[in-house]
């Protein structure tokens, strides 16, 4: 890999990674409704125990003023910066079976390089399947299970898991590259999954322990990979208990809620009777409307950040 030797560093130790591991990637930086990926990460990193494989050079790919560090000020001087980085570790889950996590930063630059240092990785450790993660705002309700669209060329997961099959255009993400490039190759048939899991768009700032269960039943089911996280259970209760109150004490919200439950089942329905026989699919939301809510919260994130410079 010699080639990439200008945005990637191996760590000595890469040598001792296992062949025919499964690689699972999530990133911050495109869209993270539920805040997914610092839950995901918290949830696979949080014990420690990983050995880092490898690190992408910040310096070349990092946007700093579009995405500034953190830095923490203690009255007097600054005593951290919080750094970003793009990593890949090797991780043991709970079940004790290994996997390759790639996570950090999604790059701002050298996009091209990235995707075929990726796709290197690939080959050079044998990777046994590839299994992505991301996060969008929907017009769904949080009394209902997190749902999600799948793509890839796992019919089995599509079937399972995916009850919004749009044709639309969207923004792209470096991950959507990436599945696009495998894929230009007819010849590479790497098992290959992306989970999109569909959060409630009033929630998408709120740190969702829900959207967190809903990815690691997708990671296990597509990779056998076990994820164990002893407090989500009683975050999603306390979560979701809060949140019933402020509905609750809301008449708005109350209606808001009552209308995407309405929509939600009438959706839920008509997919299942689709997977029976074939309905006529033209009264269920269309990908046009996901589309415009998605660009929405990624127009609103980005006066954010604007707003933070």
């Amino acid at each position: 890999m010699s080639g990439f030797d200008e945005i990637v560093t191996f760590n000595s130790s890469a040598t001792e990674v296992p062949q025919g591991l499964p690689l699972v990637i999530a990133l911050s930086g495109f869209s993270d409704a539920g805040q997914l990926v610092p839950q995901l990460d918290h949830a696979i990193l949080g014990e420690g125990g990983e050995m880092l494989v490898a690190q992408f050079t910040r310096d070349i790919l990092y946007d700093y003023r579009a995405r500034r560090p953190v830095a923490q000020f203690d009255g007097t001087e600054v005593i951290d910066v919080d750094m970003p980085e793009l990593e890949l570790s090797l991780v043991q889950s709970g079940s004790g079976k290994p996997f390759l996590y790639l996570h950090g930063y999604e790059p701002d630059f050298r996009w091209d390089a990235v995707v075929a240092c990726i796709e290197e990785f690939i080959a050079e450790f044998s990777i046994s399947s590839v299994t992505t993660f991301h996060a969008i705002p929907m017009p769904v309700p949080h009394t209902r299970p997190v749902q999600s669209s799948v793509s890839g060329n796992r019919d089995e997961l599509r079937s399972r898991w995916s009850v919004w099959k749009p044709r639309t255009q969207i923004p792209a993400s470096i991950l959507h590259v990436l599945e696009f490039r495998l894929f230009e190759d007819t010849d590479n048939e790497i098992p290959f999954s992306s989970f999109v899991l569909l959060v409630p768009h009033y929630l998408a700032d709120s740190e969702l322990p829900t959207v967190l269960r809903a990815a690691i039943e997708r990671l296990a089911d597509a990779t056998g990979i076990e994820i164990i996280d002893q407090g989500l259970a009683m975050r999603e209760s306390e979560f979701l208990g809060k949140v019933a109150e402020q509905v609750d004490d809301s008449g708005d919200l109350s209606v808001l809620v009552e209308g995407l439950e309405r929509r939600y089942d009438e959706y839920m329905a008509s997919v299942a009777r689709a997977q029976r026989q074939e309905v006529d699919m033209e009264n269920l939301p269309t990908a046009d409307e996901i589309a415009a809510e998605f660009e929405s919260f990624l127009a609103a994130q980005s006066k954010e950040n604007d707003s933070d410079k």
